[in-house]
């Protein structure tokens, strides 16, 4: 994964720039700036945009049909007087459910925390638990009704080069944090609730700032969780240590984060919870609607040694190209009229037909060049085909082009052109001929585009 993180300031444009487009669509520029506190998503730098992410933190803290203008600081301040400083109140609730490892997951009724300082190599190159630094490392499960108010505590950010949130500014003293706790005060001092005999150290801002100050960065619940799996004691003398499967947020997360651009055969989807219970299991799955992306672990499959019956077929005739789905049904659409003088054949089509040729080409094409797909997949899973090491000299051009897969070049595709389409055209011939249909120059200029069109998107 890149190690530069993705700037706020570039996802604030990319949000003022769908509303441009759109300028009633509000809904998908507010969905664009909620991925800055997405639990699945990676955290954003937000050196330069303070205020904005201080608004972002607050106004996404409340139900998203509240959130009409996320940016707006302001309103993110209105948010947080409301209803004598309700926010407020959840912030300090949500603060039990802060976690390192989310013990709700799978077993949702499950109770306690853990927080456990780890140390992360990330020169390691595969993904457990202590093997890379996490794009987040902090999680939220203890009470679904607190799972957005949360957000404004342990959303995780770039802060002037460190990976940081509230809950951390706050601890470790620092200018964020000191912003943050002077907007909690400001509201709680506009509150009309406020009892000008209140104890000062009963103010809901000092609660929410002595209460992050004091929480343990090593907690664990008193009992172990179910199931548990053994237990280990080096002497009689000394306690059992039982060991159970608690799962690493900071791992869940990477996980997630990194299989959103992978290949669909590596990863799968599991769905945890049933309607409203997805929220019982924390805020990642919460904010992935239920799903969970894992590992797909099955291995890849040769049924029937496809690998070595595409190996000895290029071997023999010296190409993959499939013409058995070639069909001449949509020769049908065209009738020629030939010029006498000319010889040139002219079309007579309607739009609707034309939609219909350039589809049924689309679909030949995909079928003519599928067994390149498959060679290619078999390279993908470490194959190696006769002839590799000495760049396939021993195929023409053409098929070098196609066995890599690198065909998004022009002159590739001219070339891959110059190979396929006598094969083709002769092929198309003897089936226009069997159905006593034409076979114009149009339809060869409909297969040329839509094979330029596959092999430019391959």
């Amino acid at each position: 994964m890149s190690n530069t993180p993705l700037l706020l300031s570039d996802l604030i444009e990319e949000s003022k720039k769908s509303i441009h487009e759109d300028s009633e669509d509000t809904k998908n520029s507010e969905g664009i700036l909620f991925q800055f506190v997405h639990a699945a998503y990676p955290p954003y730098d937000i050196t330069g945009c303070e205020s904005e992410a201080l608004a972002l933190l607050i106004n996404f803290s409340v139900r998203r049909n509240n959130a009409s203008n996320p940016l707006d600081l302001e309103c993110a301040e209105n948010h947080l007087n409301e209803d004598n400083c309700r926010l407020i109140k959840r912030y300090y609730k949500s603060l039990h459910g802060i976690h390192t490892h989310n013990i709700k997951f799978p077993l949702s009724y499950l109770k306690g925390n853990i927080r456990s300082k780890q140390t992360y190599d990330d020169t390691d190159p595969y993904v457990h638990s202590r093997s890379i630094k996490p794009e987040k490392k902090w999680g939220y499960s203890h009470n679904a009704a607190y799972i957005k108010a949360q957000k404004a505590i342990c959303s995780e950010f770039y802060y002037e080069g460190r990976l940081t949130c509230i809950f951390e500014e706050i601890r470790n003293n620092n200018s964020l944090g000191h912003q943050f706790v002077m907007l909690l005060t400001n509201a709680v001092d506009r509150s009309e609730g406020k009892d000008e005999d209140e104890d000062e150290d009963e103010r809901l801002d000092k609660l929410v700032e002595s209460a992050i100050l004091q929480i343990s960065l090593e907690q664990y619940p008193e009992l172990a969780t179910d199931p548990q799996i053994f237990s280990l004691r080096k002497s009689n003398s000394e306690k059992d240590v039982l060991l159970s499967p608690v799962v690493s947020t900071a791992l869940q997360r990477s996980l997630i984060i990194r299989l959103k651009n992978c290949p669909y055969w590596m990863k799968t989807h599991q769905w945890v919870g049933t309607g409203l219970d997805k929220n019982t299991y924390g805020d990642l799955i919460s904010d992935n609607g239920g799903f969970l992306s894992v590992f797909l672990s099955k291995p890849p499959v040769e049924l029937q040694s496809k690998f070595g019956l595409l190996i000895e077929r290029l071997e023999a005739i010296g190409h993959l190209y499939q013409f058995d789905l070639l069909c001449p049904d949509f020769l049908y659409y065209f009738t020629a009229k030939v010029n006498s003088n000319t010889g040139e054949q002219k079309r007579i089509t309607t739009y609707k037909q034309n939609q219909i040729v350039d589809k049924e080409c689309r679909l030949m094409v995909h079928s003519v060049f599928r067994d390149y797909k498959s060679l290619n997949q078999y390279r993908s899973y470490g194959k190696k085909i006769p002839g590799e090491n000495e760049n396939f000299s021993c195929y023409s051009p053409a098929q070098a082009f196609l066995i890599t897969g690198n065909t998004r070049k022009s002159e590739t595709v001219k070339t891959i052109l110059d190979e396929v389409m006598p094969l083709l055209n002769t092929k198309i011939e003897q089936l226009a001929a069997e159905k006593q249909l034409p076979f114009t120059s149009h339809h060869q200029r409909a297969f040329i585009d839509a094979i330029k069109k596959y092999l430019l998107k391959t």
